[in-house]
């Protein structure tokens, strides 16, 4: 584990006393939490591309796949977007003192921030893990994606990915790697 990766873990730990950020034991963390808070997300890098440039990741809360993936990825610009003002301030705090650079935090339902958004149809990827897989959010993630872009879902296979998102990979039980057909 890295630094920077166990760093975002004694955070992680710090915060989620108070705002219930995951359910998996991360005081100390134990090998569950290591594996879908930190390796799934780094296993998922070798999906994003060198020219990949834009990720927006839906529902951000704990910051994981998005913070993980941003540290084994630092040439893409995170937009990391959470409806609720208590796990925006973790997100923001967690980006400071990793000392993440291009890294936004919007306070937002990423329905709203997709209907209105200046990111709409140019993120090379969109990541989501503990979201509902439904129609908003599979609507939310298309209207976020380039024509070649690509959604990494970390959540079961039962994704109800509409048609216009293939399943194109899997790794393990919990990622699914989607692309957009253009």
């Amino acid at each position: 584990m890295t630094p920077q990766q166990a760093t975002y873990l004694q955070l992680l730990a710090k915060w989620n006393a108070a705002l219930n950020l995951t359910a998996l034991q991360v005081d100390p963390p134990d090998a569950a939490a290591i594996e879908r808070l930190i390796e799934e997300p780094v296993r998922a890098g070798r999906f994003v591309r060198e020219e990949d440039r834009l990720a927006v990741d839906l529902g951000s809360g704990g910051g994981s796949p998005a913070l993980p993936l941003k540290i084994a990825c630092p040439w893409l610009r995170f937009v990391l977007i959470e409806s609720r003002g208590r796990k925006c301030a973790f997100l923001r705090e967690a980006v400071r003192q990793l000392a993440l650079q291009q890294v936004e935090v919007v306070q937002g339902r990423f329905e709203d921030v997709a209907s209105r958004s200046h990111l709409a149809s140019k993120a090379d990827l969109v990541t989501c893990r503990a979201i509902r897989p439904d129609d908003q959010l599979w609507n939310a993630a298309l209207s976020f994606l380039s024509p070649s872009g690509r959604v990494l879902w970390f959540g079961g296979a039962e994704a109800n990915m509409p048609a216009a998102l293939r399943i194109e990979g899997r790794d393990g039980s919990t990622l699914l790697l989607a692309k957009s057909d253009s």
